[in-house]
């Protein structure tokens, strides 16, 4: 009996130890956190009432996450993608400068973005923004309307998927709405619009695109044209949705270039040129709240 024992003992501890000390155990992935934009600079993270903050994530694993203010309201939940993710935020929460939080909901690991909730500080740097970029003399330069209608080149020079979602972005950042037409609409007399053209390259063989305000008077744009050149072909499919972006923004938005490392700003590559800041965006809502000629509110 003793020798049964010993040899049933030892049999299962040859079974458990070998078969722990010989397989490889599977390293489980760590999750990672790290907030890429907004900076906490005082400026791009200015929100308040009626604007969207864009939050660039990167992460190692595809992730459930939520966003958590202070007192605990959970200010967005969703998912975000590896290697990087952009998520929107509308809802800021409570009033003041404070520390929000960006949680993991399968892994305990979270990271803090510091934000400024105050619509008069908003507000104050929309009014700068707006008479630096979009005002001549301390008084508006902007489209005669709201409404923007997209011409259908014959024949087509772009995708209708790349121009609807440029146009999205705009009607998502601006007070402005854009009517993509089809090549037998007639558009109303007397409206904005927006048309494409090709182009052959202009001395410069690295140009890739350029708009052209078309101005009624000194204060009023009746909308305008944009050249693309052949070096807009070898580009991505996100990299020519944010050209476009960029050149319809000229056009709606100003004839100069940012520095906000924004869809506006040339200084960045043409990847990162995807983003409007809330500050840019109330400066927007400023402009077009008031008729061309007329002083900023």
């Amino acid at each position: 009996m003793k020798r049964f024992l010993f040899i049933l003992i030892l049999t299962v501890f040859l079974f458990w130890g070998c078969g722990t000390g010989t397989s490889p155990t599977t390293p489980v992935p760590n999750q990672t956190l790290r907030i890429v934009s907004p900076p906490e600079d005082g400026i791009r993270n200015v929100v308040g009432e009626g604007v969207i903050l864009q939050v660039t994530i990167e992460c190692s694993l595809q992730d459930e996450i939520n966003v958590v203010d202070t007192n605990g309201e959970i200010l967005y939940q969703g998912t975000i993608r590896p290697p990087e993710d952009v998520i929107e935020l509308k809802n800021f929460g409570t009033k003041g400068e404070k520390e929000i939080k960006i949680r993991s909901l399968e892994s305990p690991v979270s990271t803090d973005l510091r934000i400024i909730n105050d619509d008069k500080k908003l507000l104050d740097l929309a009014k700068k923004f707006a008479l630096e970029y979009c005002c001549l003399n301390g008084k508006v330069v902007r489209l005669r309307q709201t409404t923007v209608y997209i011409e259908k080149s014959k024949p087509p020079v772009l995708s209708e998927d790349v121009v609807g979602k440029a146009v999205s972005f705009w009607e998502k950042m601006s007070p402005i709405k854009f009517i993509l037409m089809n090549s037998d609409d007639e558009i109303p007399l007397g409206s904005c619009t927006i048309s494409f053209l090709n182009q052959t390259d202009e001395g410069n063989p690295s140009a890739i695109a350029r708009a052209v305000r078309l101005y009624a008077t000194d204060y009023e744009v009746n909308g305008g044209f944009i050249r693309l050149y052949s070096p807009f072909e070898t580009l991505n499919y996100i990299e020519k949705i944010n050209v476009i972006m960029h050149e319809i923004g000229h056009i709606i938005f100003s004839e100069k270039h940012t520095e906000y490392g924004d869809v506006m700003d040339i200084s960045v590559p043409i990847e990162e040129q995807n983003k409007w800041w809330p500050f840019q965006q109330k400066g927007l809502q400023l402009l077009y709240s008031v008729g061309p000629g007329e002083p900023i509110p």
